[in-house]
């Protein structure tokens, strides 16, 4: 089966790493089920990325590649903080856990602690089980890890795609035709950034809900204006909108030291007022996820503007207070009733 370029490509630099005495592009392209060009056009796009690939020439002339060994290639020397920054940042690679990427990852970490000195090494096992990375509601990938690789190499490739997806108000699955554009990390979870030929529109896609994946071999021309990091300029997460709106929220109590303690997303100002009271302004183009914050810190939080969005605040917290006053579970008498064995109303 052929392989897909970002995993062929890592699957040769495996082959470089792990042959003391190298490969031959032959033997590669043998391996890797592709053609002798391939593997020399690999071989240049890796060595232009500045990959420490060597070349030499063996028996009959013929050449051979390798990976240079840790005698030919300057050893990495790591300070204390240094170690410890790549130690807590490696968590935020656990979406990817059962990828290609993953396992390789994990694998230089193990490299990178076994180079360390014992010093660093005895600081770094006394301090780690004293730092703990929380990110509750995590996405678990483990189950997705070809699925997460063909869209990986359909960004890089500019190759259309075939995705079988399923919102979270949908009943049943449909089929879109999108054209990747980036993957984004928000919360413990991987969204896909596309061009929906359906929508014909950029859209957002929860990888989650992407039941599966299917290559093409179609290209397509990516947007010379497009950028990732401007295209969540005004989103207060993942989820963009297409008209623009001022928010301004005052938050009261407990709600405003924590909400001046950080840095927001698309907050415009922010600032403390002589009641203690911080008022918050916001630009963004979409308003859900910015709503499900606000409605997060109860009546510690008040849009003040615009009206039609702070009656939209409003009518949740009505909605939610409602439900709480005609909350009837049935499930809560039938244990009621188990415990006591009587029936409420009943006489003793």
């Amino acid at each position: 089966m052929r392989h897909a370029k970002v995993v062929r490509q890592w699957t040769l630099l495996t082959l470089l790493s792990r042959r003391r005495v190298g490969v031959s592009v032959r033997e590669a392209a043998t391996e890797l089920a592709v053609g002798d060009k391939t593997i020399r056009r690999d071989l240049a796009v890796l060595l232009k990325a500045g990959f420490p690939i060597t070349e030499s020439t063996g028996k009959f002339n013929r050449k051979r590649w390798r990976i240079s060994t840790s005698e030919e290639y300057p050893a990495i020397s790591l300070q204390f903080d240094e170690a410890l920054a790549l130690y807590l940042g490696r968590h935020s690679l656990q979406p990817l856990a059962g990828t290609y990427f993953w396992d390789a990852t994990q694998r230089a970490f193990r490299k990178l602690r076994a180079s360390l000195t014992d010093d660093v090494v005895e600081h770094l096992d006394r301090l780690a089980p004293r730092l703990h990375h929380v990110l509750p509601g995590a996405s678990d990938y483990s189950d997705k890890a070809n699925l997460i690789d063909d869209l990986l190499v359909a960004v890089e490739d500019c190759r259309q795609v075939l995705i079988d997806y399923q919102s979270l108000r949908a009943t049943e699955p449909v089929t879109y035709a999108v054209n990747p554009l980036g993957i984004t990390f928000h919360q413990g979870s991987l969204y896909l950034i596309a061009h929906s030929l359906d929508h014909k529109e950029i859209r957002t896609f929860k990888v989650d809900r992407v039941g599966s994946v299917e290559r093409t071999d179609l290209p397509f021309p990516r947007p010379d204006d497009f950028n990732l990091e401007r295209f969540y300029e005004k989103t207060f997460g993942v989820f963009r909108g297409k008209s623009e709106v001022t928010v301004v929220v005052r938050f009261t109590g407990w709600a405003a030291r924590h909400v001046i303690e950080r840095t927001w997303p698309s907050c415009r100002d922010i600032g403390r007022r002589a009641d203690g009271s911080v008022v918050a302004t916001f630009v963004v183009n979409a308003t859900e996820e910015l709503k499900t914050w606000i409605l997060g810190f109860g009546a510690n939080a008040r849009v003040s503007s615009p009206a039609n969005f702070r009656e939209d605040v409003s009518n949740e917290l009505a909605a939610a207070l409602n439900g709480y006053q005609t909350f009837d579970d049935p499930g809560d008498s039938r244990t009621a009733r188990h415990r006591s064995g009587k029936t409420f109303g009943q006489e003793p």
